[in-house]
């Protein structure tokens, strides 16, 4: 245990997410290797280690690099600043911050040398991906299956993608708005083979129940969602650049298609969102199944606890037990614990899994979530009645047992 002190949470919290890839470029030939930080000598990987690289800068040298994530070479922009802040003190390139008496410098697009940069190093990628596009045009040697035939392709990669559309309907897009095709192919099998739709990416039972529902549903196309495919469309290197829907059927085509072909939807499942347990990481994507647990696990009767409170004190109470629990801080005693387990060990023993104090929770600092991606709350239910419907109610209870009489 340890005593407690302040601590305050600054911003609303997230549960655990599937991580992101770091890069989704990090094929791009400057964007391998190591680069050194533009203030001292430490190296980072620009392609595991990029986020590493900011923080140092703002933990070390008190530097911000304003949007970041707009910087095409993290490694070109670097290596510029580098020789740049030997030839000049930091004041001259940055906007200068004071925070709790210390200076801290703001390196942005702001100043036109930076701007500049950026679009040099933009232009200079985009360059390189055009030049390579040209190449993959040009090779005479591309050979290639189908990926739903037998078919040979031993002409072109243009054509192998013509023969995709037009033999099987797999929108990818035009032809000369793609590049790195083959890694593009190599996705796309490497999804096909795990049994996973291309666009919804649900996995299906085997193969004849995929191409069913691709045809079925018009899922013959990329997930314009999915990041990890920007790489493959010319027009995400452009400054700005965004890739539109490749290849929207259109609305009277894919009308006539969908009379022609059914409409069945029985092989949709919709992916549940996960519900985290109040007091544990237990996660699961149906409502009664944490509630069962809290009641086996933690003697928690979610029902009875909170059957006399109405929708608002259940956000409150829920938000409130979220923090103290994050905090590992049992709301009960007061106590404070250095982990969650430790926590959970003493509330389990102590039994105080119980509902909290209302002059603890009852403020209105706990309508605001905990979690911004907290499910729980979205299926809390009112357990009052609405007022004006408890009103209705009298009203129709007092008419009926007492009736006007009536007049003659």
């Amino acid at each position: 245990m340890v005593s407690e002190g302040a601590c305050a949470m600054l911003e609303p919290l997230n549960f655990p997410e599937p991580a992101n890839p770091a890069s989704h470029f990090s094929f791009i030939p400057w964007e391998t290797g190591k680069c050194t930080c533009p203030l001292c000598d430490r190296l980072f990987d620009v392609t595991s280690e990029r986020d590493d690289l900011y923080a140092h800068l703002y933990t070390d040298h008190k530097m911000v690099i304003a949007d970041a994530q707009l910087i095409t070479s993290t490694k070109g922009y670097f290596d510029y600043w580098k020789v740049r802040f030997s030839q000049e003190p930091l004041t001259n390139f940055c906007t200068v911050m004071t925070m709790e008496n210390e200076n801290y410098y703001l390196l942005s697009d702001v100043h036109p040398e930076d701007l500049q940069l950026r679009r040099g190093l933009a232009n200079k990628r985009l360059e390189w991906v055009l030049d390579y596009q040209k190449k993959e045009r040009e090779d005479a040697s591309f050979n290639r299956c189908c990926l739903f035939c037998r078919h040979v392709e031993k002409s072109s990669r243009s054509n192998y993608l013509t023969h995709l559309s037009y033999q099987h309907n797999l929108q990818l897009g035009r032809p000369d708005n793609l590049v790195f095709i083959d890694k593009l192919i190599d996705k796309i099998e490497e999804k096909l083979n795990k049994l996973e739709c291309i666009y919804c990416e649900h996995t299906f039972k085997d193969r004849t129940v995929l191409k069913e529902h691709m045809r079925k549903k018009f899922h013959k196309r990329v997930n314009p969602k999915n990041k990890e495919y920007d790489r493959f469309y010319v027009v995400s290197y452009l400054e700005g650049g965004q890739q539109d829907d490749p290849e929207e059927p259109q609305p009277q085509d894919a009308w006539a298609q969908w009379r022609e072909e059914g409409s069945d939807w029985s092989d949709w499942q919709e992916e549940p969102s996960p519900i985290v347990c109040l007091f544990c990481p237990f996660t699961c994507g149906e409502w009664d199944d944490v509630i069962s647990h809290m009641l086996m696990q933690h003697k928690f009767c979610y029902s009875t606890t909170m059957g006399k409170l109405n929708f608002y004190e259940q956000v409150k109470v829920v938000n409130y037990i979220r923090r103290e629990i994050y905090m590992c801080h049992c709301y009960e005693c007061g106590l404070k614990f250095q982990t969650r387990e430790l926590l959970l060990e003493h509330m389990t023993t102590a039994n105080h899994f119980t509902l909290p104090d209302s002059k603890n929770w009852n403020h209105p600092e706990f309508f605001f979530p905990t979690y911004e991606n907290d499910t729980f709350l979205c299926l809390l239910e009112d357990n009052e009645e609405d007022p004006v419907d408890q009103l209705s109610s009298q009203l129709l209870n007092d008419f009926t047992m007492h009736p006007e009489p009536s007049t003659l």
